[in-house]
């Protein structure tokens, strides 16, 4: 009775618009299909994509500290977008707001987004990255840590600590396999 009634001629132009709602809220489920191994985002509001095969990434063993860390790096042309991230390893969200250095400065820095910019010249590289107050978030919605397989979403805002300057990153997804 109760069945017949919800699927009666009367609720169904009541039904169908939340239907197309509901359909309209998994947006980013069809993009992760096309991603291979590739990030997407805005920086500042303009459209931002790695170039074909500019990635790498790896569950790596740190032997200073013998711990394990995930790495991605991003690039297109000069630009590269990094994460590092520590274990536990789990889907979910991590937050982005420790005071930290790079990858290639520090033997263990904190989980961190960053993006840089770097220059032909002996210009010193801009280096954007999370901390205390510049905040992001990455979460994950894939972490297979077995078969090396990431998917995630993410956001942050990055500070560079020689100029102060700061870049916006939002929109952001990335699909990674070894």
């Amino acid at each position: 009775m109760v069945i017949k009634k919800f699927y009666s001629k009367k609720t169904w132009p009541l039904l169908l618009p939340l239907l197309l709602l509901a359909a309209g809220c998994k947006k980013n489920s069809g993009l992760f299909a096309s991603l291979n191994n590739q990030l997407v985002c805005k920086i500042n509001g303009s459209e931002w994509k790695t170039a074909e095969n500019r990635f790498s990434g790896f569950y790596d063993l740190n032997p200073f500290v013998n711990k394990r860390y995930i790495v991605l790096l991003y690039r297109n042309d000069r630009q590269t977008i990094q994460f590092y991230i520590n274990p536990p390893f789990r889907s979910g969200e991590y937050t982005l707001n420790h005071n930290t250095q790079l990858y290639s400065i520090s033997t263990s820095p904190a989980d961190h987004g960053a993006f840089t910019n770097e220059y032909p010249d002996f210009t010193p590289d801009d280096v954007y990255i999370t901390n205390a107050v510049e905040t992001g978030v990455i979460n994950f919605t894939l972490m297979d840590t077995i078969n090396k397989k990431i998917k995630a979403e993410f956001s942050f805002i990055g500070k560079d600590k020689r100029t102060g300057k700061k870049v916006t990153i939002t929109d952001g997804y990335f699909e990674f396999h070894q």
